[in-house]
């Protein structure tokens, strides 16, 4: 059993390894290496992109206070 589990986390690591290096890439070519023409491609404001990642981002909205 520890073998096996030991077998797979080489390929996990590897996986993992890859999609970092693929979403590297992938903002380099869309922050640096291109124009984009869709505004909702642009790049973000970074203050505004930090507020969002600290969980703002991903919190459903509940509409206003007392509605």
């Amino acid at each position: 059993m520890a073998r096996h589990a030991a077998g797979a986390a080489a390929p996990q690591a590897e996986v993992a390894a890859r999609i970092e290096a693929l979403i590297t890439r992938n903002a380099a070519i869309h922050d640096h290496d291109c124009f984009n023409l869709n505004p909702a491609t642009n790049v973000m404001n970074p203050k505004a992109e930090a507020a969002l990642a600290r969980g703002m981002g991903s919190r459903p909205s509940l509409g206003y206070p007392g509605d």
